[in-house]
């Protein structure tokens, strides 16, 4: 009987342990099995950012490309209009050369534009300006030509005496504001007058010389708010 007893203890302690190696087996697997899932998508995450990368590095190739194109058809398309801006110098140069000091001289004028316009309107040839803006602002602009084909001292000839802005002048009152735009050939003066009220007037005065290259009928400019 003692026997048997201690048989089925024995018997007994082998299956605990029969079944603890199991459950351990199986905390074992299902742990290996976490940690084979958590590896697969780590790789496919670093295969994922991998393509992202790979396909920003492609597009920044391709946009450099085509940039580089770009600024290859610029250069050329500068190269070329140096060369057509060169041979029409040397053409024009060759059509002056014979010209008299006098044809050089309104050449040189010719090279030399002025405009008087009231908030963005020439003046009309009889000095008359009817506007309902409140706000007025009065320009002298001179310009002059990118391709002066005549020496410099003979183009410099061309432009009106002194300072092209003191041309105009004798305002019936005063600006609200004054300040000047300077560009690579083009240059301006610019006079802003604030509540310009319906029936008033704004009146100045432009040299006889600004009135002939402006070809206007008079010298006495009026702005007239209606």
């Amino acid at each position: 009987m003692k026997k048997i007893t201690w048989l089925s203890a024995v018997l007994c302690c082998a299956l605990l342990l029969l079944m603890g190696c199991n459950q351990t087996t199986s905390k074992d697997e299902a742990e290996n099995t976490r940690e084979a899932g958590a590896k697969i998508t780590n790789e496919d995450e670093m295969s994922q950012l991998l393509e992202e990368k790979d396909t920003q590095i492609s597009t920044l190739l391709n946009e450099k490309e085509e940039l580089q194109q770009s600024l290859e058809s610029s250069e050329l398309d500068l190269k070329y209009s140096k060369e057509e801006a060169e041979y029409y110098k040397q053409f024009l140069n060759s059509l002056i050369k014979d010209y008299s000091d006098e044809q050089k001289q309104e050449l040189a004028k010719d090279l030399w534009e002025y405009e008087l316009k009231v908030n963005g309107v020439a003046v009309s040839e009889d000095g008359e300006v009817h506007t309902k803006d409140k706000t007025i602002e009065i320009s002298i602009i001179q310009e002059q030509s990118a391709y002066p084909i005549l020496p410099n001292d003979e183009f410099v000839k061309g432009k009106i005496s002194g300072r092209y802005n003191e041309h105009i002048s004798g305002f019936s009152e005063e600006p609200n504001e004054t300040y000047g735009t300077d560009g690579t050939v083009v240059t301006g003066t610019h006079f802003k007058f604030n509540n310009l009220s319906a029936g008033s007037t704004i009146t100045f005065t432009i040299s006889d010389e600004l009135k002939e290259r402006l070809k206007l009928n008079t010298s006495k400019i009026s702005v007239k708010g209606e």
